[in-house]
């Protein structure tokens, strides 16, 4: 899950701004932040407890999860490249992600960067 995360939050996002065309009020960009990472550390612990389960001795510390990346590189340092999947697919997704609100939300885009 924590792999397809981008995924999830441009999903949310363009539901919201894209298909029901809700306005951007000022501030909610820090929601648009901070709600994912909520969820990146409950899934980095959920990670962390399958790691254990399946016999890994050494796991990433969960609280890395608060950045995805972070958590997800740390877990390819401590697993191994056997491991590296999920960092792959993380950042396929964070880049489609971006071109996804460049294209389909530019309006959207514009007005966050103006309130910043």
């Amino acid at each position: 899950m924590l792999a397809a995360l981008p995924l999830l939050q441009f999903a949310v996002v363009y539901a919201v701004f894209g298909v029901l065309a809700q306005p951007l009020v000022p501030g909610i960009q820090w929601g648009i932040l901070v709600i994912p990472a909520l969820f990146s550390l409950l899934f980095a612990a959920a990670d962390r407890k399958k790691l254990l389960d399946n016999g890994h001795d050494e796991t990433p510390n969960p609280v890395l999860g608060i950045l995805a990346p972070l958590y997800l590189i740390a877990r390819v340092a401590v697993i191994g490249p056997k491991s590296i999947a999920p960092l792959v697919v993380w950042v396929v997704l964070q880049a489609a992600a971006v071109v996804g609100v460049l294209v389909l939300l530019p309006m959207v885009l514009a007005a966050a960067i103006s309130n910043g």
